[in-house]
């Protein structure tokens, strides 16, 4: 069984660990998954609390317990700050009309939308669209292809830019950033190929 925050795996639980112990006395703000199913004895919080601070060798036992678990987060934090460090992206504002991408171009770099909204373009012909949150150009910056489409801002657009070996590097630190990407391009892909029907259809 995983616990997980952010998107990120923190614990690893086996057979015959206690799992969410420390929650009995403090919300917390992890979830909880697994890949398949598992069997768990349920015992009552207030219960084991009580017999644990009733009993000066449980109690220590305890304190041994959350002293570890402080430990173990402190050096995941450091470790995760280390590589989110390297993470510098470069703020770019586009007015409506700007093309914050052209199709057929070399670029290195890979976009995220902050704010407003775009239009992606092939061949002169609207596509499909970028939303806010959206990760986009990281095919060709990854890939060092050239852009199979152009962006165009429909309106006024912050983005944040990052060169394609830094985006690697987040890639490999941050799992959920790889499953973010996928959905994006998913939703692309999708929203593309029913744009090209809609135009062949039109024009039938």
């Amino acid at each position: 069984m995983n616990e997980i925050y952010d998107g990120q795996i923190i614990v690893i639980y086996e057979k015959g660990d206690l799992v969410g112990i420390d929650g009995l006395l403090q919300d917390k703000l992890t979830t909880y998954s697994n890949d398949f199913a598992v069997r768990v004895d349920e015992f009552d919080g207030q219960q084991l609390i009580d017999e644990i601070f009733n009993n000066k060798s449980k109690f220590l036992i305890w304190n041994q317990y959350f002293s570890c678990l402080t430990q173990s987060y402190q050096l995941l934090m450091a470790h995760f700050s280390q590589q989110d460090t390297a993470f510098t992206p470069e703020y770019r504002f586009y007015n409506k009309g700007d093309v914050i991408i052209e199709e057929n171009t070399e670029g290195d770099e890979v976009f995220t939308l902050v704010t407003g909204s775009a239009n992606v373009i092939i061949n002169n012909t609207e596509v499909g669209k970028i939303h806010e949150d959206e990760i986009f150009g990281a095919i060709a910056a990854l890939t060092n292809t050239k852009r199979n489409a152009s962006i165009v801002a429909t309106s006024n657009c912050e983005t944040f830019v990052v060169k394609s070996d830094s985006f690697r590097g987040l890639l490999a630190a941050r799992p959920d950033t790889v499953q973010k990407l996928i959905n994006d391009m998913a939703r692309t892909i999708v929203s593309c190929n029913k744009r090209i029907i809609e135009l062949s259809e039109s024009k039938s």
